[in-house]
């Protein structure tokens, strides 16, 4: 009998435990059940063997354990805590027959060796959870009750796996994926989840069709206990779906073409938004660590130890935010990569209430306030008029998707994706302050040596020219210029670049293509280096500073690199000529045979 609540507030103290049973679409599960935690509070342990390297303290500090963990006694090593299961079931032989395939094609699994000289009949008949046979569901599933089956019998562990089925918070089926989600969004009072990923998904799977009787009979009866649980599940889940569906109904209204069942939902996870009374905020940052309220993005990706991002994964990408709604407000927010340049361009911004307006036919004007390599900050203003109660939803849209894949064929990714944001943040517009975003920028060592060398040698008044990101250490000191998109995107102020008008210079050497004629216009005017490193070269027009030899390592480097790019520049629209001489020249000299 089912024994948990139609609908459940996550606390403190509980623990969401998805014991991921192979080939159940437990890769593309599980990047969903990830969005709606802080990535701090997510066990890295996806593996059984994982488990045994994180200390006892660290373990209690984690509110979601997801992964291949069904041979680790949890509940022992977490004493005290409620755990709160989640999983999903597949119909038996297609499970059976999807987990041969794939150990089959990877040679990294660790049962390939055994598995690669064998038939799919074999694999069913031999390979097996002993006298379970292959009822790997019902297994998994008993084993969050009881973690010691071997006194069982497999009708006890069937029986066993029923009663623990009636007590998790939630059982999806893989073949009613999206109302699987749709109903798990209900339980928890997320924001209805529309997949669109697709983790670690075969080809061209092969189907019960394709087999013959024999093998079918073969898989059938090894799976025995994993088809009556399978029943059992369905209609579970099916009796669930349905009370879901009456509840929407009676609160929100009935389906329609004008209120389909996302919008029910969509007023749902609203309505249990609210009940957690969160306070809306003028200055706020958002970084994708935290939990995710949105529509459109891909799983969470780690580059690196201080770097979490997520990509865009499809034309239209959501996230909404606990916005006051009490006055204008700035946005700032980071990409740091783009598979081409035209997506970026393309990037607008549509706000809250925007939709209902006619004064912003193209959304959020953007302007662009550092580019660099693949990073890149931009900016706008969010207008009261469009913030929207309880939260405000930005909306990003893009022309269109790509694939690495479809770039390289040897880039075995082949996602969906726009654009990869880092953080978004918003602050009053009338304030003084800036929005942190460049933080990570003004960090390194040599961005925050040179903004301390100016700063200790800047006098009242100077002008700098300098990237347009500097005017948040140098509010009055550098010129406001923005770049706006689409258009040319330029981190100097071109007005300034073949003039004068400034007392120092802060030259980024990687920025050649935006320098233009300045070197020049500091040659003639008799700019001198008084301060480099690896990243800048600084010039000022102040006789009194000591400068720096034009030979000197840092100093050296700007003019040689600027050479390198001006003269690449120049010869670039020869180079298909000069290739097509190259093809000439090696067929005239190429052996005849």
């Amino acid at each position: 009998m089912r024994a948990f609540p139609n609908q459940y507030h996550l606390k403190e103290a509980d623990v969401l435990y998805f014991s991921h049973i192979p080939k159940t679409a437990g890769m593309t599960f599980r990047t969903i059940v990830e969005d709606h935690f802080h990535c701090h509070e997510i066990c890295p342990a996806t593996l059984g063997e994982h488990i045994a390297s994180i200390s006892s303290e660290q373990l209690k500090q984690y509110r979601l354990f997801r992964g291949h963990l069904g041979f680790v006694d949890l509940s022992k090593l977490l004493p005290g805590k409620r755990f709160i299961n989640v999983n999903i079931l597949r119909e038996p032989v297609a499970r059976v027959i999807s987990h041969y395939d794939y150990i089959r094609r990877t040679p990294t699994d660790p049962r390939y060796d055994s598995l690669k000289d064998i038939t799919l009949e074999e694999f069913a008949e031999k390979l097996t959870l002993g006298k379970f046979g292959k009822n790997m569901q019902t297994y998994r599933v008993a084993k969050v009750a009881q973690f010691n089956l071997n006194d069982l019998s497999p009708e006890e562990m069937l029986e066993l796996a029923k009663q623990s089925l009636d007590q998790f918070a939630f059982a999806g089926i893989l073949e009613k994926f999206q109302d699987s989600l749709f109903l798990l969004s209900y339980i928890f009072g997320w924001k209805p989840i529309l997949n669109s990923r697709k983790e670690n998904v075969s080809k061209s799977p092969r189907t019960e069709a394709e087999l013959s009787a024999q093998t079918l009979a073969v898989i059938r009866e090894q799976t025995q206990l994993d088809q009556v649980l399978y029943q059992y599940a369905q209609e579970i889940f099916d009796s669930r779906f349905a009370q879901m569906k009456e509840a929407l109904t009676e609160r929100y209204g009935s389906e329609s073409e004008t209120a389909s069942l996302v919008t029910l939902l969509e007023k749902h996870a609203e309505h249990r938004y609210n009940e957690l009374q969160i306070s809306p905020a003028s200055t706020l940052t958002y970084h994708f660590c935290q939990p995710l309220r949105g529509t459109g993005w891909q799983r969470r990706e780690f580059p690196d130890s201080s770097t979490v991002f997520r990509w865009t994964g499809n034309t239209v990408s959501t996230i909404d935010l606990p916005l006051a709604i009490d006055q204008d407000l700035q946005i700032e927010f980071c990409i740091i990569n783009v598979l081409e340049a035209d997506v970026l361009q393309s990037l607008t911004l549509e706000v809250g209430g925007m939709a209902d307006s006619s004064r912003y036919p193209q959304g959020i004007a953007l302007s662009v306030l550092y580019h660099y390599d693949s990073t890149t900050i931009i900016e706008g203003t969010l207008p009261r008029s469009v913030l929207t109660a309880p939260f405000t939803r930005l909306t990003f849209k893009v022309n269109r998707t790509l694939s690495p894949h479809s770039i390289n064929p040897n880039r075995p990714d082949t996602r969906a994706l726009g654009l990869a944001f880092t953080s978004i943040t918003t602050f009053p517009i009338k304030s003084d302050n800036f929005g942190g975003t460049a933080a990570f920028l003004f960090e390194s060592q040599p961005w925050s040596e040179t903004v301390s060398f100016v700063k200790q040698h800047l006098q009242p008044g100077q002008q700098i020219l300098a990237p347009t990101i500097f005017q948040e250490q140098f509010p009055s000191h550098v010129s406001s210029y923005r770049s706006t998109l689409p258009g040319v995107i330029r981190n100097y102020n071109p007005e300034l670049l073949n003039t004068s008008e400034f007392d120092w210079a802060i030259i980024h050497k990687g920025m050649k293509q935006d320098l233009g004629g300045i070197m020049t216009t500091l040659f003639r005017q008799r700019y001198r280096p008084v301060y480099a490193n690896d990243v800048f070269v600084v010039f000022s027009s102040d006789r009194r500073l000591s400068a720096l030899a034009m030979t000197s390592v840092h100093v050296k480097a700007l003019y040689i690199d600027g050479l390198k790019y001006l003269f690449n520049q120049l010869v670039k629209p020869f180079q298909p000529l000069a290739n097509q001489l190259k093809f000439r020249v090696k067929q005239i000299i190429r052996p005849q045979n």
